[in-house]
């Protein structure tokens, strides 16, 4: 593995697995161009696409959010 830190790999678009291959076709500077992704790592070749389920978490923490955030407007509503 290469020596770069999680944070410079992250800056510099590396892979997250092995921070040496790139995860965008262009340099992230040429902003034109930055969603076009690579599919998989050019160094180890791990995927990049999105796991089935990705979404679900977040999807169910911001249910019990706004489930919470409206239960609690209910009760101040209801006490004014």
């Amino acid at each position: 593995m290469n020596k770069n830190s999680s944070g410079s790999a992250l800056l510099s678009g590396k892979c997250p697995a092995c921070r040496e291959g790139n995860v965008f076709k262009y340099p992230v500077s040429r902003i034109s161009h930055f969603a076009e992704m690579n599919h998989e790592c050019p160094v180890c070749h791990s995927s990049f696409e999105r796991e089935p389920g990705f979404y679900y978490g977040a999807m169910f923490i911001t249910y019990a959010f706004n489930a919470a955030l409206v239960i609690a407007a209910g009760l101040v509503i209801s006490t004014l």
